[in-house]
């Protein structure tokens, strides 16, 4: 059974296949490592799609907090 995922609102703002990632978040939450400067051992990241994916992983959902490029190519 998958996991619901939820979008916050700054999240929306910053994502454009919402499908794509609520998929691989309940496929992969699993993988994701602590944010650093986070005290909160359940926000993690992720980088999916070239989008390094801020989320929280609760015992009844993940919800995405935001996310940025992972990677610059300048």
């Amino acid at each position: 059974m998958s996991v619901p995922v939820e979008f916050t609102p700054e999240a929306l703002e910053d994502i454009e296949d919402l499908t794509e990632i609520a998929r691989a978040l309940s496929e992969f939450s699993e993988h994701g490592r602590i944010v650093c400067g986070q005290s909160d051992p359940h926000t993690l990241e992720l980088v999916i799609e070239q989008l390094l994916v801020q989320y929280r992983v609760e015992d009844h959902q993940i919800t995405v907090l935001g996310a940025d490029l992972a990677f610059s190519l300048h």
